[in-house]
């Protein structure tokens, strides 16, 4: 007997695939540190995105291929930033005492390092797969 390609009450995991969005990235209201709306936002990707994912696999073949030399604190400080980065693909309203902050991948790497609390809030973002649901979403 041939299997049901429809069953009534099964999870449509096409309905619930984040990767798309995660790769695209969805915006991000930034919060100052009191938890206030700044207007500047954050067009952040998933931790299931593609960009993320292929940033893992580089380090890990970096790391074999160092093998087995370990890495210095240097080199994971640096990769940890670098990975972290491709959470962001872009950003708008970010201003400083010299002018607006234009996005770069090492400009980003900067940013998250020197502010914590825009790290966190990224991070958590990214990592909350509810925020790359298929269909409209809100930050």
């Amino acid at each position: 007997m041939a299997e049901e390609t429809k069953q009534e009450g099964a999870f449509d995991l096409d309905a619930h695939d984040v990767r798309a969005k995660a790769q695209e990235g969805v915006w991000m209201t930034l919060l100052d540190p009191a938890r206030r709306a700044t207007g500047a936002q954050f067009l952040v990707r998933g931790s299931d995105a593609e960009e993320y994912q292929l940033m893992l696999k580089e380090q890990i073949k970096r790391w074999v291929s160092r093998a087995p030399q370990r890495p210095t604190e240097q080199e994971r400080e640096f990769e940890f930033w670098e990975l972290n980065a491709t959470l962001v693909a872009g950003w708008k309203g970010l201003k400083t005492k010299t002018g607006l902050l234009v996005y770069s991948p090492a400009e980003c790497q900067r940013l998250l390092k020197e502010q914590s609390y825009i790290f966190e809030q990224v991070r958590r973002f990214a990592d909350d797969r509810a925020n790359f649901l298929p269909g409209p979403v809100g930050s």
